[in-house]
């Protein structure tokens, strides 16, 4: 089992650093995204998205191939406003850590469309929902209330 100090080595910089310099570009202020302490919060919401969502068998809803890259999407799924989790996934030599940010629905639009990744996962802080990108651009709902407006979103319903 590796270290917690491992999390934070040099060679895990990439992604944060990415995500970091697209915040600062895109002027959004540390109120609208903040990354969270790996030795605090960062466990207890992993933990718990864990325990909610990563758990299940299946998506409760699930669009493979939206016409337009699926963060262009989410300013119709999720209020502007909106404060959520934010979970990326960074893989190197074949080992995967998460970086989980708290941080509003409008920045975290932002930042998914300038900062490379392979999956991002949008939580609500209740956690009642959970969508999930994947590194094939598809786009996966957990939850009740997010399944049903990705259903009416894939039905060009947008809501």
């Amino acid at each position: 089992m590796s270290k917690p100090r491992a999390l934070l080595r040099r060679d895990w910089n990439g992604l944060r650093v990415a995500v970091r310099q697209a915040a600062e570009a895109g002027g959004i202020s540390p109120d609208d995204l903040r990354m969270l302490p790996v030795h605090g919060d960062h466990e207890q919401v992993l933990g718990k998205v864990r325990q909610t969502f990563f758990n299940k068998t299946k998506p409760d809803a699930a669009w493979p191939d939206p016409p337009v890259p699926p963060e262009e999407l989410l300013p119709k799924l999720i209020p502007a406003e909106e404060k959520a989790w934010l979970l990326l996934n960074e893989t190197q030599k074949e080992r995967n850590k998460f970086w989980v940010y708290e941080g509003r629905a409008s920045a975290v639009c932002l930042i998914l469309s300038r900062v490379p990744f392979d999956h991002a996962w949008l939580v609500c802080r209740k956690y009642e929902w959970m969508l999930h990108i994947t590194d094939h651009d598809a786009l996966i709902a957990y939850g009740a209330e997010m399944s049903v407006k990705l259903k009416a979103s894939a039905d060009g319903n947008f809501i």
